[in-house]
């Protein structure tokens, strides 16, 4: 027996109709989260390669652009409550509502990191900074690398609703503790040397802390991924550890 056109499978065209909203709805929140990853992730290139450079005007960009990064996070968060309150979803709908709420504030902070990323970039000039800087570039070029390569895997996690994308994040993240650990090895023995102050070597410490929570903000995402698709305990998003 075919059915009318717009009715569900109960045959009330009203709940057809509202399965088909929130299909609707959940897929745009879905979109401007995966806008939102983009704009985290272009953060978080431009502010390394701002610090990396001594680009003092490239910093500057990546702060002007944060005021984007909190309005989208914003209106995400208020789209997301509006769509719980107001329609009623179950099972894997509700666990994408959830993941999203979680995912945009582990966005958000991500975006934080490239923040700060970009004001030590302001701070660096040729006498003091870049001596730090140029002892650990590589090891911070890697870490801004494998944290970008972090994001992006999480998000097509998200985008494609694989499990499988967003799985090998975690052993990624392990690659970015390695970097950080072997960068504060490097600038302590700089320290201990004294051939470099201590101001410009703690900053540079601070750079490398903020890529590894960066990494920390991306293995988040991906566990907000597996939630949505597998269920079981919804891991919430946490500060990473405010220690340096």
């Amino acid at each position: 027996m075919s059915t009318q056109l717009g009715a569900s499978a109960s045959g009330d065209p009203v709940e057809g109709h509202t399965l088909r909203a929130t299909d609707y709805s959940l897929g745009d929140l879905r979109l401007h989260t995966i806008v939102l990853g983009s704009l985290v992730i272009d953060q978080v290139g431009d502010a390394i390669g701002a610090l990396l450079n001594a680009d003092r005007d490239l910093a500057a960009e990546v702060l002007r652009r944060e005021v984007r990064i909190n309005e989208l996070s914003a209106w995400i968060d208020h789209q997301v409550f509006e769509c719980i309150a107001l329609r009623q979803l179950v099972a894997v709908d509700l666990r994408l509502a959830r993941s999203i709420t979680r995912i945009v504030v582990d966005l958000e902070r991500a975006g934080d990191e490239a923040k700060k990323l970009a004001r030590i970039a302001e701070r660096v000039d040729a006498v003091e900074h870049a001596g730090p800087v140029n002892t650990v570039a590589a090891r911070l070029r890697h870490m801004a690398d494998l944290v970008v390569s972090m994001l992006r895997a999480a998000l097509r996690g998200l985008d494609e609703a694989n499990l499988h994308v967003a799985a090998g994040v975690a052993q990624q993240d392990a690659d970015v503790d390695s970097e950080f650990a072997a960068a504060l090895r490097l600038l302590l023995t700089r320290a201990i040397e004294g051939r470099s102050s201590g101001s410009a070597v703690i900053d540079t410490v601070f750079a490398a802390k903020a890529l590894e929570r960066i990494g920390d903000h991306a293995k988040n995402i991906a566990e907000q991924v597996r939630y949505y698709l597998e269920g079981g305990a919804r891991v919430a998003a946490t500060a990473p550890s405010e220690v340096l």
